[in-house]
């Protein structure tokens, strides 16, 4: 039996996880089917999203730019690129709606590419580039319109805009220095202040050097666009001679992360009284490290770029929000690799962890990345899969986390490598801990024993009750994004002590919520809505998986095929057909009159009360035919069979077999094996093959 001793000796944020960190990303040029489909609109409804951020990342200072903020058309729901390609668009007027129809606010992103006068190009040839400070003289015409267009929106639509971002990763899709950035931060944070002041201004920082803001000088090449702006591209992107129409120009750079930092906070600071009109700094923050090396991956970004800003900006109150945050593979590797174990049932560990190091490290607001991509087909790393109109494992996680973390604060990531990795999440009454297996065993009495875990410091001094929710794939695979989520629930128990003990399969990962006497929230009620994809439907087939797993049926006749996987079958009280598989399986069978083949493996069969037909198959097998009458074939193996109270016909056939005839009056044939035959206490019939057989008759009147 593993046992775990909880332990934690790293000291965390004390803030309290609030509702804006369970904010999302809606795309426009992504999210559209939420809009045009209820039951889509009603999946994004039970994520609990507190906040959505519009119109996204970078496609806010791209298309959204083009197709809106320049236009003023809030209700285009279709762009032609200059490629001539054709995206569907979600309009500003549409997503405000669906953000008030599920009870969140709304955080809008303001587009910065086009506020210079000269964009990024131009700049570049001209030897500007890094030195703009002439703004476009329509530009804050452009705003006021985007915003008190989306201000009436919201009002009429029942929600409310809570937060403007100034721009989106003003180093890649801005296309600018962060010297520029803060020029432009500083005035039209004051601008807004001015002009809308009820809302919450938040600006960027830098947690790298990057494209359009480098550490060092670099050489760039201008690629005419026919309409006097040029497309930048950086010298990578050539092989052999530049085309001859190109222009190569430099673009300077600003320093390492922690200096962009601060010179945005400088150039801020040359506008009086901007630095007062900001309430938070921004970041983009992904974990790509996996489960060796997501702990403390981001720390840089977390904790000391955010510390570097307020410090220069001379503002000690300033929120940290990550509007763009998730788990992903490394994007210089194949996804199929999953070497940031962001795939499959794994994506659901890694969201943990991440979010766990968001919160330890004291973040205010986050916006999760990305709910959908655009494409039913693709389902990695999203929170919803659009194709089949449920929840992804990231969405399944999300869900708990939102629904049972709020006002808690981090507690402990614990973990013993390769085995288990704990989080937990507290209030000083009430805890949340996620456990998930990492050594991709099964832990339950038929493997060795159950998992116990010992709270030590965390255990509830008064006790507690507690629920645990299972989370685990459909098909048994741990990496395949195409598995469906499988959910389930104990039933509420419980614990007085430090001790807790419950089985995990591999790769599952559990939330267990513990609520104290004096809890001041609501009773924990966790029921699944919809039918659970592990138990049958009446009369339904239910194909199993290809790695240990559980399967539940129902009351009524199932079919239920174990495959090759080593099973734990419950039958449930129907007359049911059960199919174990190639695995060494656990079948039970229930109450019903039952059809049962045990496959090809070493199976341990329970018959139930029914009058059953067993086939054990080729393994070494032990059945227990209970109260029924039943027909056991023993298969091949060397089988223990115990026949039970019943009259039953008992097939020993070639293996070496132990046969318990039972209370009953049996009728057995033990086969060419070398035999050992305790007839019990009924008046048997007994076979005997041709081997070497050891019959005990018993006390009744049997026939040999």
């Amino acid at each position: 039996m593993p046992q775990i001793t909880i332990e934690e000796n790293e000291a965390f944020s004390t803030e309290s996880v609030s509702e804006s960190m369970f904010g999302a990303n809606y795309v426009t040029s992504y999210d559209f089917e939420f809009g045009r489909d209820d039951g889509l609109a009603s999946t994004l409804g039970e994520l609990g999203i507190d906040v959505l951020r519009f119109p996204g990342g970078s496609v806010t200072e791209g298309i959204f730019t083009e197709a809106s903020f320049l236009t003023g058309n809030w209700t285009i729901d279709e762009y032609v690129g200059p490629n001539g390609g054709l995206r569907e668009l979600t309009p500003l007027s549409e997503f405000i709606d669906v953000a008030a129809d599920i009870g969140a606010t709304v955080q809008l992103v303001v587009p910065t590419r086009v506020a210079f006068s000269d964009s990024a190009g131009q700049a570049l040839l001209n030897g500007t580039y890094g030195e703009r400070t002439d703004l476009d003289p329509d530009y804050f015409g452009w705003v006021q319109r985007y915003l008190d267009y989306s201000i009436e929106e919201a009002q009429q639509s029942g929600t409310s805009i809570t937060t403007i971002e100034i721009g989106n990763e003003f180093w890649g899709s801005g296309q600018m220095t962060a010297g520029e950035y803060g020029w432009l931060a500083g005035q039209l944070a004051l601008f807004i202040e001015a002009q809308y002041p009820g809302l919450d201004v938040i600006v960027q920082a830098a947690a790298s050097a990057n494209e359009y803001s480098p550490a060092v000088d670099r050489t760039v090449y201008l690629e005419p666009d026919g309409s006097g702006d040029f497309i930048v591209h950086s010298a990578s992107e050539i092989s052999g001679q530049k085309p001859e129409s190109w222009l190569e120009a430099t673009m300077p750079g600003s320093g390492n992360a922690a200096a962009q930092t601060t010179l945005i906070a400088d150039q801020i600071r040359q506008w009086t009284g901007a630095a007062d009109s900001i309430d938070g700094v921004v970041g983009h923050v992904y974990f790509d490290a996996g489960f060796d090396g997501i702990d403390n991956q981001r720390n840089f970004a977390l904790d000391r770029v955010p510390q570097i800003f307020a410090n220069r900006l001379g503002v000690n109150d300033l929120d940290f929000y990550v509007t763009e945050w998730s788990a992903r593979n490394p994007l210089w590797s194949s996804g199929e690799r999953n070497l940031g174990n962001a795939n499959g049932l794994h994506y659901a560990h890694t969201t943990v962890e991440a979010f766990f190091e968001l919160v330890s490290n004291g973040v205010d607001g986050a916006n999760f990345w990305p709910m959908t991509f655009g494409s039913s087909r693709n389902d990695h790393r999203t929170l919803i899969d659009t194709d089949e109109g449920d929840l992804t494992f990231g969405g399944v996680t999300f869900q708990w986390l939102a629904e049972s973390v709020v006002g808690m604060q981090a507690l402990f990531d614990f973990e013993i490598t390769d085995q288990f990795d704990v989080h937990g999440f507290g209030d000083g009454s009430d805890m949340t801990m996620f456990v998930a297996e990492r050594g991709g065993y099964s832990h339950n009495e038929a493997s060795g024993g159950s998992v116990q875990i010992d709270l030590g410091a965390y255990a509830p001094a008064d006790g507690s009750t507690i629920i645990i929710s299972y989370l685990y794939s459909d098909d048994g695979s741990f990496t395949s994004d195409a598995a469906n989520p499988v959910i389930r629930f104990s039933t509420e128990s419980y614990l007085a002590g430090s001790l807790l003990e419950f089985d995990l399969r591999p790769w599952e990962m559990v939330r267990i919520e513990f609520q104290s006497p004096d809890s001041e929230r609501d009773p924990i009620v966790r029921e699944v809505e919809e039918e659970n994809p592990a138990q049958t439907e009446p009369g339904q087939t239910l194909v199993g998986i290809d790695w240990p797993g559980e399967i539940v049926g129902t009351a009524d006749d199932d079919i239920i095929h174990g495959e090759a996987g080593d099973d734990t079958i419950y039958g449930g009280d129907g007359d049911d057909t059960i199919y174990g598989g190639d695995g060494d399986n656990i079948i039970y069978a229930g109450a019903g009159d039952n059809v049962i083949y045990g496959g090809d493996g070493d199976d341990i069969i329970y018959a139930g009360a029914g009058d059953n037909f067993i086939f054990s198959g080729g393994g070494n097998d032990t059945i227990y035919g209970g109260d029924g009458n039943n027909i056991i074939y023993a298969g091949a193996g060397d089988d223990i069979i115990y026949a039970g109270a019943g009259s039953n016909i008992i097939y020993g056939e070639d293996g070496d077999d132990i046969i318990y005839g039972g209370a009953g009056n049996d009728v057995i044939y033990d086969g060419a094996g070398d035999d050992i035959i305790y007839a019990g206490g009924g008046s048997d019939t007994i076979y005997v093959g041709a081997g070497n057989d050891f019959v005990s008759a018993g006390l009744a009147d049997d026939f040999l």
